[in-house]
């Protein structure tokens, strides 16, 4: 079917997903715990996962934040590179964006026909495919494999093509991760663009006009600008954090908490409190009045963090959501970082996206049999 609803759910013989285990010959848990164990047999031979740090929290997984709603199966992303998992937005609780690689589509959670809104596939010299997405109000974001960028404004007429750029002619131009923002002294949208060639850009989204290109050391994976505007945290192929000052982009404070490869970071809306996730398979959070020590780090058991988010302010008990490459987003209590609810599907997490309103989320899983774009509401 287009949409598998809650009342839809016959256990093993008709879960989320719409597996029926029951026919396979086995359990949903069983086939749960054969891919926890085929993931510790690669973790074993290609090290992603980590030992548990010294400072590591264990989660008690008390937490009820969540139950599954729907699952639109129409809606498929494609992952265009294995490390780059932020291909979904939210807008509302009924406007989804997703990529599919040299499209970008809107859809309803409730499996209304899509419509494309950005369609990147009739360029045949040099076309776009997509590997980051990102949105805000009226404004869609989209950054490129070979530098491109594209901007959509959600308020033109239907069939308004986007504008399309190039952040870079780098050859090593891949842009890894965007994000939108309000400046805080012109209060415009505004767009940051991390990208392998070491640099982070700053478009105007109104203007097409770029305000700042900021150079680093090493490519940049992805990059939260705090709610007030003031600083950002940056991070990519090294193991620091940096946390900058958003408009000069000169570094503040340098976090040495992980052992591998950033690629996520996320910033709460109490404008204290920053989460990052790499490679080493661990979540870091600070709190900005206390930069000196983490002010937790917790473990992702099945495979690294890619896309982290912190539920907006109102909608309930505080949450941070933390996506695992495959198979899991943890929902962990964002008050004292001691609990977590896991909810579990089977396949590759092509993004992750808390709605403004915050009663729920949506994580796009992509697989070629089983894949759609789940909702979680609050309990």
């Amino acid at each position: 079917p287009a949409v598998i609803r809650r009342d839809m759910l016959q256990g093993d013989h008709y879960d989320i997903q719409g597996i029926d285990w029951a026919s396979l010959g086995t359990t949903r848990e069983e086939a749960r715990l054969m891919r926890g164990d085929t993931f510790a047999q690669i973790s074993v031979t290609g090290a992603e996962i980590e030992a548990p740090k010294e400072s590591q929290k264990a989660l008690a997984s008390t937490e009820n934040f969540y139950r599954f709603s729907r699952m639109n199966t129409s809606c498929n992303a494609y992952i265009r590179h294995y490390q780059l998992r932020n291909l979904l937005v939210a807008t509302s609780n009924s406007d989804l964006y997703y990529a599919d690689n040299k499209r970008v589509y809107h859809a309803h959670p409730c499996g209304m026909d899509k419509e494309t809104v950005m369609d990147f596939s009739r360029d045949t010299t040099d076309p776009m495919e997509v590997t980051a997405l990102s949105g805000c109000d009226n404004f869609l974001i989209a950054g490129g494999y070979n530098g491109h960028y594209a901007v959509k404004n959600l308020l033109t007429e239907v069939g308004q093509k986007p504008t399309v750029g190039k952040l870079t002619t780098d050859d090593n131009g891949i842009t890894n991760h965007c994000h939108t923002f309000y400046d805080r002294l012109s209060g415009q949208m505004k767009a940051a663009f991390c990208s392998n060639d070491r640099k982070l850009r700053i478009l105007d989204c109104e203007t097409n006009k770029f305000t700042a290109a900021l150079p680093y050391h090493d490519p940049i994976n992805c990059a939260a600008t705090s709610p007030s505007g003031r600083l950002r945290a940056v991070v990519g192929d090294f193991n620091q954090t940096l946390i900058t000052d958003a408009t000069s982009g000169a570094t503040v404070v340098t976090l040495d908490t992980h052992s591998k490869d950033v690629f996520a970071a996320a910033w709460a809306p109490d404008d204290i409190t920053v989460a990052t996730g790499a490679q080493d398979s661990h979540v870091v959070v600070h709190d900005g009045r206390m930069w000196a020590r983490p002010l937790a780090v917790l473990g992702t058991p099945l495979s690294c963090p890619r896309s982290l988010a912190f539920t907006p302010a109102g909608s309930g008990p505080r949450a941070l959501l933390a996506a695992e490459a495959d198979d899991n987003v943890h929902a962990i209590e964002a008050g004292g970082f001691a609990a977590q609810q896991t909810l579990s599907f089977f396949g590759s997490v092509a993004g992750l996206a808390v709605p403004p309103a915050g009663d729920g989320f949506f994580v796009a899983c992509s697989d070629p049999h089983f894949g759609g774009v789940l909702e979680y509401e609050r309990t």
